[in-house]
This record gives C-alpha cells, structure tokens and sequence, in this order.
C-alpha cells in the first residue's frame, strides 16, 4: 500500500524544538536563544482581550530558563550553600492569584526546603499582565513531601509546613512574547527572560 508524505513539523513546531533543545544545555547561551525566541515572537498572533490572555496563562508552568536569579527577590540565590532546584509558576486566573513555587537544597544537599510566592495579578493592555508580591514563605522539606506542585501550592499557601512566613510588598510586571498550549516565553520589567513549558 502506497503511503502519503509524512507529515513535517510547522515552522513555529520546529522553532520550539530547537529552543527547548537549547534550554536543556548546561549552560545555554542567550546568544544563541534570542534569535529563536525573536522568530517566535513574530510568529504569534497576541490575543485581543487581557481576558482571552490570562485564559492562556491559566495552570502550572514549569521554569526551565531564566537571564536573571529566580529567587532574586528574595536574596536567596546569592546565599552561600543553596542551590535551586525545580521552579514553577501557578496562574489562577479565576481569583487574579499568581504563586512561584521553588525547591532549594541546603548545606550542599543535605536538607531541602520550599520557597512559596504569592502575588496578585492584575491585567494591562495585551500582553502585559501587572504582578503586587503580597507573601513569602521559606519551608523545610522538599515539595514532594506536600504532593504534586499544585498540592503543595495549596497547601503551603493554607499554612502548613514549618518554617518562616513574612509579608512582602514589591511589584513588577511581565510582558508575554509568546504563548501556545505548552511553551510560555515572557519579558520582565527588570529584563529577565523567562521561558516555561507545561509541566
């Protein structure tokens, strides 16, 4: 039986796979990802309504590469002996509520903790989303110890786990470059990169 061609990948589809291919190196080089981060952006169509973006946003991201120190903000990535691990990000649209979820090893890998930052999210005008920082919470264990990273998102945010807990009061805010089903890349105010993928 004569087969049909086989199917090749869209221009945006293999644009992604190279940037991903990119991302995964030990030390990827920004040089070589903005001219694939910059194809992409001209390759997507922003949608109209702040609305129809933040539906995009909507769930779990994991970080897979940042310009800047994901844990910046709070001093933590200059301190000596931590070293971060797995990062997300949770965007609940429904109640505007942003919440960045690391783990961080200690003392060289001997202990573990969980960093929560919640914030409220504001719409802008497409595709500016505005990010106010309310609360902070620094916790021992790691996140599997509280479930999966929406599980421990949920719960560390309910008050459990022991640790220190402190309020903040900064704001920023992050410009969407690109977004499909699977790959989020976006601007902050500061400058800083971020790319994410669903986890």
């Amino acid at each position: 039986m004569e087969q049909g061609p086989s199917k090749q990948p869209s221009g945006s589809d293999a644009l992604k796979a190279a940037l991903l291919r990119q991302v995964v190196r030990p030390q990827p080089s920004l040089l070589d990802l903005q001219p694939l981060i910059a194809r992409l952006q001209q390759s997507w169509q922003p949608p109209s309504t702040g609305e129809a973006l933040a539906a995009m946003l909507d769930g779990l991201w994991q970080l897979r590469y940042t310009t800047a120190n994901a844990l910046s903000r709070l001093g933590l990535d200059d301190l000596p002996g931590v070293e971060r691990r797995r990062t997300y990000q949770f965007v609940d649209a429904a109640n505007s509520r942003l919440y960045n979820l690391a783990e961080v090893e200690l003392a060289g890998g001997l202990a573990r903790g969980t960093i929560l930052v919640r914030a409220a999210l504001r719409l802008g005008a497409v595709p500016r989303v505005h990010v106010h920082f309310e609360r902070s919470a620094l916790i021992w264990g790691g996140i599997d110890e509280f479930g999966t990273a929406e599980e421990a998102i949920g719960r560390l945010d309910a008050g459990e786990g022991v640790g220190i807990r402190f309020d903040v009061r900064s704001e920023g805010s992050v410009d969407t470059l690109y977004i499909d089903t699977d790959l989020r890349i976006a601007l902050g105010n500061r400058g800083t990169i971020f790319i994410l993928t669903r986890p």
